[in-house]
């Protein structure tokens, strides 16, 4: 017992040097956190000051570029005037007269202008005229006196020519307090302040809020002005006058100062310059680091409190570390036997809640079976996705809801695909609802029927391909009837014609040869018809003998000639001369292709119409193959396009 004590108080000493390491630990992170927060807000707030400034200098841009636009089609109009035509340029200028801008016209030569906003002409000083005969093309002006007010104005001119010839001036011109009010930066509930200058440092516009009277007209004097100005003012000067970009810091610590400047792109040697002094800025950081700290604060207070939590659960761990053991050997003995179904079958079982669906058990051969991991099911049971139920059956939510415990759901069947190889699997579902602790449970079972639908699908597929044959060989018979029509109407006819003249030798063995030819042919129809094994187990073969295509053409006029007599048809064969005339291939196949063709033509050709066959070789060899091209026409009378032009390639050139 007392060893016990001693290493109890000695894990309570680690325990108390364990916090304070985590607290020390704690207070050093958080000290540097606030001074990394302090250097990163300085360069966030340096960064923000300069792509504001870059901002203001394209707006200010755009305003520039679009005056100076419109100024120009103005002065277009203007230059359609006489320059002593003081009504003409009067009626012009009062299209300006509601407009918040002074707009002027000048006589170059007298001395004379025109103003909106002013009825009458005006004459300008002998030096004020030699200031504006220097004038020439169209730029922007440097804030100048009005030749009315005698206020500070912004503007822009042109110059043009009268229509008498005589060189004018058409200005522009604003209120530089307009203009600063518009345009100019101002940042930190006015701490901030924005200056337009140019590359000699003078300020020739201004933020309008600079309340503490204090106003510098040269940049340069404001950086001097600051302490250790010196220091970094020639290369703020530089980069001035190299037309640059960028950020430079004057003075130290509250003193201090941010200076950002951007050129302006639509007017030469102008710049826009942003000043932010530093207590402004650590106004706004002081904010956020004590903010910070705080947070900081309160994260401790959370890890003292998550300590003494831990503490108290160290000290109910060793009550329930028996229960623990005794919990973890049901386990193991539950793990083997399901390990064992896992390894040793494909069925698949799963246990939710019927509340929240939430997985409790899923058996490990899920990944094997479905393709589906355990932790993508344990997520969730929307992992095993929705099953293709077959013959309309479904398990769905709504069912699940509706079970008691102890009731169940008729088994259904379904398919499933694997997820990693695609294979098309099937099972018989069985979903019941059982009480666990108090709780109600579902319980899936999939038992796996791929083997059984395997064997099915291919006694079907065998039953398919047997009904397929049995439809080819009565395609096949009926083909054959119509075949077989041909040579016997041939036969019958020649053996009337033989009938007829049977007192002349030389006719009658005419027809005997023919007799003897379309014989020939109807004896291979019926030995077809005879051998339908070869047919039904897709083993027909090609005859290839020797063919002579005089005789086969003969035949073939043997055979169709009595079909156009007897429609009063005209039938003509027309043929080139062949380079060879023995060729090899299945004569019979090829007398069938070519009867069946003329008997539809001559089948649908009008009675009286004419029938023609033109057989020519073509002048081309393909793998030693002589390719025939057959030509059967009726000259428009009626026949399908299907029988107009055929192409066979029955025959192989004869080899020596």
């Amino acid at each position: 017992m007392k060893k016990t004590n001693r290493e109890a108080r000695r894990q309570h000493f680690w325990t108390i040097i364990l916090v304070c390491v985590c607290t020390a630990l704690i207070m050093a992170g958080g000290e540097y956190h606030v001074l990394s927060l302090r250097r990163d807000l300085m360069d966030q707030t340096t960064a923000n000051v300069l792509r504001m400034t870059q901002q203001q200098q394209q707006a200010f841009d755009t305003f520039i570029s679009g005056d100076r636009e419109r100024l120009h089609s103005f002065a277009v109009n203007f230059s359609g005037a006489d320059s002593e035509d003081e009504t003409a340029i009067r009626e012009k200028l009062q299209a300006f007269s509601e407009v918040d801008a002074d707009y002027t016209v000048v006589n170059l030569e007298t001395g004379t202008f025109y103003n909106n906003r002013r009825g009458g002409k005006f004459q300008m000083s002998r030096e004020q005229l030699e200031t504006y005969r220097e004038y020439t093309g169209s730029d922007v002006l440097d804030p100048y006196t009005s030749l009315y007010s005698q206020r500070t104005k912004f503007g822009y001119y042109e110059s043009f020519v009268f229509a008498d010839g005589v060189r004018g001036l058409f200005q522009k011109g604003y209120d530089s307090s307009k203009v600063s009010e518009e345009f100019s930066i101002s940042f930190y509930d006015g701490q901030g302040q924005g200056y337009v200058v140019n590359s000699q440092g003078d300020i020739l516009l201004r933020s309008e809020n600079q309340g503490d009277g204090n106003y510098c007209d040269n940049i340069f004097d404001m950086v001097a002005s600051t302490e250790d100005g010196q220091l970094t003012l020639e290369t703020f000067m530089e980069d001035l006058e190299e037309q640059k970009t960028g950020t430079a810091v004057f003075g130290e610590g509250q003193g201090g100062y941010i200076y950002t400047y951007v050129p302006v792109q639509n007017v030469e040697e102008w710049y826009l310059i942003s000043v932010v002094p530093f207590t402004a800025v650590m106004n706004e950081a002081n904010d956020i680091i004590q903010s910070s700290q705080t947070v900081l604060l309160f994260l401790l207070i959370i890890m003292l409190v998550f300590l003494t939590f831990l503490f108290l659960v160290w000290r109910n761990r060793r009550a329930m570390l028996e229960k623990d053991l005794e919990l973890e050997y049901n386990k193991q003995q539950f793990d083997i036997f399901s390990t064992y179904l896992a390894n040793n079958t494909n069925d698949v079982y799963l246990m939710f809640g019927i509340q929240n669906y939430k997985v409790e058990y899923v058996s490990a051969n899920i990944e094997r079976v479905l393709g589906i991991s355990e932790g993508a099911v344990w997520k969730g049971v929307e992992a095993l996705g929705r099953a293709k139920y077959i013959a309309g059956e479904i398990i769905g939510y709504e069912e699940l809801e509706n079970l008691k415990p102890g009731s169940s759901i008729d088994d259904v069947l379904s398919e499933r695909t694997h997820k990693k190889t695609g294979e098309r699997r099937w099972f018989r579902e069985s979903v019941y609802c059982v009480t666990l602790q108090g709780k109600e449970k579902i319980v899936v079972y999939m038992s796996d029927r791929t083997k059984e639908r395997t064997t099915q699908d291919t006694l079907t597929q065998a039953l398919d391909m047997a009904q397929v044959a049995n439809k080819a060989k009565s395609a096949f018979l009926g083909n054959v009837s119509h075949d077989i029509r041909t040579p016997m109407n041939a036969i019958m006819g020649l053996v009337t014609l033989l009938q007829q003249e049977a007192d002349n030798p030389e006719h009658v063995m005419e027809y005997t040869q023919r007799i003897n030819a379309a014989s020939q042919h109807l004896l291979g129809l019926i030995n077809d018809v005879l051998d339908m094994n070869k047919i039904e187990g897709g083993g027909a073969t090609l005859n290839i003998t020797e063919v002579n295509l005089a005789e086969l053409i003969d035949e073939l006029n043997i055979m169709i000639r009595p079909q156009t007599k007897a429609k009063e048809q005209t039938f003509r064969i027309y043929a080139s001369t062949f380079t060879y005339e023995h060729l090899l291939g299945d004569k019979l196949r090829i007398n069938q292709i070519l009867i069946n063709i003329l008997s539809n033509a001559v089948k649908y050709t009008p009675k009286g119409g004419r029938i023609e066959m033109r057989i020519s070789e073509l002048p081309r060899v393909v793998d030693e193959y002589n390719r025939i091209q057959f030509e059967i026409q009726d000259n428009g009378m009626g026949m399908s396009e299907e029988y107009q032009k055929v192409i066979f390639d029955p025959f192989t050139r004869e080899k020596s």
